[in-house]
């Protein structure tokens, strides 16, 4: 790819807002100067074609309309300057996100796709490796010590890796019957793995596990078959192997405590119990966007809102807690009218490599809203996940826009891309499966 503004920009974004934990990028991206990117990348979507009228119109208007009706809460919220500034991010973030995926998605071939999360990847594994001649690597919590590289918390430092996994996948996937290429992705990809055991973050894990599944089930149902049971032989035959090591990994990776008397959630059963409690008193319109119902401490203005209240821990119930049941309904129906735009084509497109694509980019939306389950993310519009979410969103918005045919079935030529973009055929680059 050339080094080109439409070619610079999403990545760029993406390293200013996940980023900006690693402690090596510090002194590049801020708190202050992902907002200068952020304003850059709005003013290019806005002056290029690949604009909101380019976006699918149901699922813009609903996402802009629970933007608005985030905005509006500032009326009887308790922290309004708070509530305007983070809900005003929230538009400008999602919409920035959206078309500068959604033209990333018109200007690259499904080859080059997922390159928008090479820089990422660099930096997250650089992390990795690097960590390990950090004395500050080591995170303790308890009874437990978790790797957080030169990341700011080995939750994050998991977020990240799962966030660069559809690239290694796909890439993977493009090369498989090319012996040295195929070998270099494998390693990448068991040492990205081997990183996110040891951070041991759980929604982490189900996030890789959910994505890579997406890519496995878009070829056919014998081969998904034949790949589960391969699995599935081999994780046993390892446990059987090192009998010991179950238990080690269980208490590690699914309990978070070495403790006999630990249960599965107790990292999060405190704080769900609150937020469920405050989601109750959010009611019809919500105490605001940004607010914590229960907490007193003043808002003192700036770039960044940590410090102000507490963990909530779940994206649905602060949803409910900041915007109520009106805002919750609006972002139920602008999540379903992006899936049911995703879904409808995956289900009506023929086997190819356009689909399978967008099989691998619905599947990391479908893990990242899983995700959503444990972090709050959803009403921290500047936070690493919503960034992505929305990033990834565009992009798959985009090549839902391709006009794919039968005659597009592999083995074939890539078809259906826009003419001013792409005037010659492209053969089909040698696939997985």
């Amino acid at each position: 790819m050339k080094l080109e503004s439409s070619n610079v920009l999403l990545p760029l974004q993406l390293l200013a807002f996940v980023g900006l934990a690693v402690t090596f990028l510090q002194p590049i991206f801020s708190t202050s100067s992902r907002w200068i990117v952020l304003a850059v990348v709005t003013v290019f979507t806005a002056l290029n074609r690949y604009g909101l009228r380019a976006l699918p119109k149901r699922f813009t208007w609903l996402t802009a309309v629970f933007g608005c009706w985030s905005v509006a809460t500032t009326f009887w919220s308790h922290e309004p300057l708070l509530t305007l500034s983070k809900a005003s991010a929230f538009l400008i973030v999602t919409m920035s996100s959206l078309c500068v995926g959604y033209g990333w998605a018109w200007r690259h071939r499904p080859n080059n796709m997922m390159y928008f999360l090479a820089p990422l990847t660099l930096v997250a594994l650089l992390a990795g490796i690097l960590g390990r001649y950090s004395s500050s690597a080591i995170a303790y919590s308890g009874n437990m010590q978790y790797y957080q590289g030169l990341v700011g918390g080995s939750n994050m430092f998991g977020s990240m890796l799962a966030m660069c996994a559809p690239f290694v996948l796909w890439q993977l996937h493009l090369h498989w019957r090319r012996s040295v290429l195929r070998l270099i992705w494998w390693v990448v990809l068991l040492t990205l793995l081997y990183y996110l055991v040891r951070a041991s973050s759980r929604a982490a894990i189900m996030i890789v596990i959910i994505a890579a599944s997406s890519l496995v089930i878009s070829v056919s149902k014998q081969k998904v078959a034949l790949y589960v049971v391969l699995f599935a032989s081999v994780v046993v035959f390892l446990f059987l192997l090192m009998p010991g090591q179950f238990e080690k990994y269980q208490r590690r990776l699914i309990y978070k405590d070495t403790s006999n008397d630990a249960s599965l959630f107790q990292t999060r059963e405190e704080v769900w119990r609150i937020s469920l409690v405050q989601a109750k008193a959010g009611g019809i319109v919500g105490g605001g966007f940004g607010v914590s119902i229960d907490v007193d401490n003043n808002f003192s203005g700036g770039f960044t809102s940590v410090g102000y209240g507490r963990e909530k821990g779940n994206s649905q119930l602060a949803i409910l807690e900041e915007v109520g049941i009106v805002g919750f309904t609006i972002y139920c129906l602008s999540l379903l009218s992006l899936f049911i735009r995703l879904l409808g084509r995956i289900r009506i497109w023929p086997q190819c490599m356009e689909k399978r694509l967008l099989i691998l980019l619905t599947g990391t939306l479908v893990a990242m809203l899983f995700g959503s389950f444990f972090e709050a993310w959803w009403v921290a519009p500047s936070s690493p996940e919503s960034v992505y979410f929305w990033t990834v969103a565009g992009v798959a918005l985009g090549v839902s826009g391709y006009n794919i045919g039968p005659e597009d079935a592999l083995p074939g030529k890539f078809k259906g891309y826009p003419a001013a973009v792409y005037s010659a055929e492209h053969k089909a680059p040698v696939t997985l499966f």
